[in-house]
């Protein structure tokens, strides 16, 4: 069963601080996971394509070529830059951020579950290095039951 990853490493902000391991982290990753030949497709966006609009575009163009398939067993998705954490709702943070347009020029946490529960996957697994990403996400264990479970419920298999 093919394993399908998505790698999305932000260095180049245009209204926050730059993070110029953010680049080499996703290029080292998909690195490995080539080497591996475990994963039948790699979906690496290029650092100078990091805007909101174009990563949502590669996205949703990775999904449409995949969506029709019933046999992937994993999508692995990466991704190291800024996160934010604000009313139970995680957001990637993309190079053309600003605040007073969060939904837009970020990448929400359900929003990115949307597109790997249109693949039904056998396995989802997010590998997330940013800023809030684990505060309350994945450390406070309180919290963490309920996490996984609306995860889960929302159709994952195994999370």
């Amino acid at each position: 069963m093919p394993k399908l990853a998505i790698l999305l490493g932000v260095s180049d902000y245009q209204k926050q601080p730059l993070l110029p391991a953010a680049r080499n982290d996703a290029a080292l990753l998909h690195s490995v996971l080539r080497a591996s030949g475990n994963y039948e497709e790699i979906l690496l966006i290029p650092p100078d394509q990091t805007a909101s609009e174009t990563v949502k575009r590669q996205l949703s163009s990775f999904v449409q070529k995949h969506k029709t398939r019933s046999d992937i067993e994993e999508v692995f998705f990466f991704f190291s830059g800024h996160g934010q954490y604000i009313d139970d709702e995680f957001y990637y943070v993309l190079s053309d951020y600003e605040d007073v347009r969060r939904n837009k020029t970020s990448l929400k946490n359900s929003e990115l579950d949307g597109f790997l529960r249109t693949l039904r996957p056998t396995l989802a697994v997010k590998l997330v290095d940013a800023c809030n990403a684990g505060i309350q996400y994945v450390k406070d264990i309180g919290n963490l039951n309920a996490v996984i479970e609306k995860g889960a419920k929302e159709a994952f298999q195994k999370i």
